[in-house]
């Protein structure tokens, strides 16, 4: 009977562990985590894809911008912003949205402020505003296009 007991306790722990295990991986891994100022009911839709050019990236917006095409060259390891209404200007870190001057919105668009950069391999998107994603960091090589939204990679 003891030996039973000893058993069962040891699975309830196994189990336990695993139980935790999968609550890290799916907080930690999940492909579209929202932070808790971001609610996905509340952001705007936009569809935008990125094309790898020769000469640095090309943006299409197919909703949600007041742009329809954005070329960004030369693409660097400098992150350049943009914005629904295609503002592009060198950008970094320390001054986030210190750069740009909050203007009224026009309701029909995403309200969204993103950066784009170069990576080792593609590129890297850091979304300041208007994005349930912090960062996105995916491979682009020239001639690829990848398409992204208000969610992440679509």
């Amino acid at each position: 009977m003891k030996r039973h007991t000893k058993i069962v306790g040891l699975i309830s722990i196994v189990l336990l562990i695993v139980v935790l295990l999968i609550i890290i991986f799916v907080n930690n891994f999940s492909a579209n985590p929202v932070t808790p100022d971001k609610k996905v009911a509340d952001l705007k839709d936009f569809t935008i894809t990125i094309e790898m050019t020769e000469r640095g990236v090309k943006l299409h917006s197919l909703e949600g911008s007041a742009w329809l095409d954005l070329e960004l060259y030369p693409l660097t390891k400098r992150e350049m912003a943009f914005d629904q209404y295609g503002s592009a200007s060198s950008f970094s870190d320390d001054s986030a949205t210190a750069d740009f001057i909050e203007i009224a919105t026009d309701p029909d668009l995403a309200n969204y402020l993103m950066t784009i950069a170069k990576s080792e391999d593609g590129v890297v998107l850091k979304g300041y505003k208007g994005t349930a994603w912090k960062t996105l960091t995916f491979s682009l090589q020239v001639g690829d296009k990848k398409s992204i939204n208000q969610n992440g990679m679509i």
